[in-house]
């Protein structure tokens, strides 16, 4: 009664659910990172050299080429799960942070799942030990992020400022799917 609920058809709700269900997928993200391996992530980044928790972070952000540094409520509780489960040793000297190095089971642990971090290399680039991680190649994730910047510029704030009339839209479409192909083709 008076507006709160409107009359629907049993077909105009189902067209609701799908478009809804829709826009939920949309929005979902992709994790980053899968079940356990920012786990084996943090742990390789100790195996390279001694960190305490902030270093590990920078690590990963670094490892990530900058599209993904953890929060400190993720990596430290990381942290303290892996040294219960004996992984990293803390050491903490005199009023400094906590550093972690792995222990020999840490090792083992890592060279039992290397197909893991195999992938994960192959999600982010190459392996950190040769040095040529997502954020240390020229360019880089870093360098595709500064790209779609240009071009979020290039189209968006013209746009706002009233600048496209139809010649111009046309003309950016052109560009854009003619770039779309020449990516696809790579």
């Amino acid at each position: 009664m008076f507006g709160r609920r409107q009359q629907r058809w049993p077909h105009q709700d189902a067209a609701l659910r799908i478009v809804r269900s829709a826009q939920s997928e949309q929005k979902k993200r992709r994790r980053i990172f899968d079940s356990g391996h920012l786990r084996l992530a943090i742990l390789e980044s100790i195996d390279e050299r001694t960190r305490d928790g902030f270093d590990v972070i920078a690590a990963l952000e670094t490892r990530c080429g900058g599209l993904y540094s953890p929060s400190a409520g993720i990596v430290y509780p990381m942290l303290s799960l892996l040294e219960d489960q004996g992984f990293i040793a803390a050491h903490e000297l005199r009023g400094e942070r906590k550093r972690y190095t792995i222990t020999r089971a840490g090792q083992l642990h890592l060279d039992e799942n290397q197909p893991f971090l195999n992938a994960i290399h192959a999600r982010f680039g190459a392996s950190p030990a040769d040095g040529s991680g997502s954020g240390e190649r020229s360019g880089g994730a870093s360098g595709l992020r500064e790209a779609f910047a240009r071009l979020k510029q290039a189209l968006v704030l013209p746009g706002r400022a009233g600048h496209h009339d139809a010649a111009r839209l046309e003309k950016m479409q052109e560009i854009l799917t003619r770039a779309a192909r020449e990516i696809e083709a790579l």
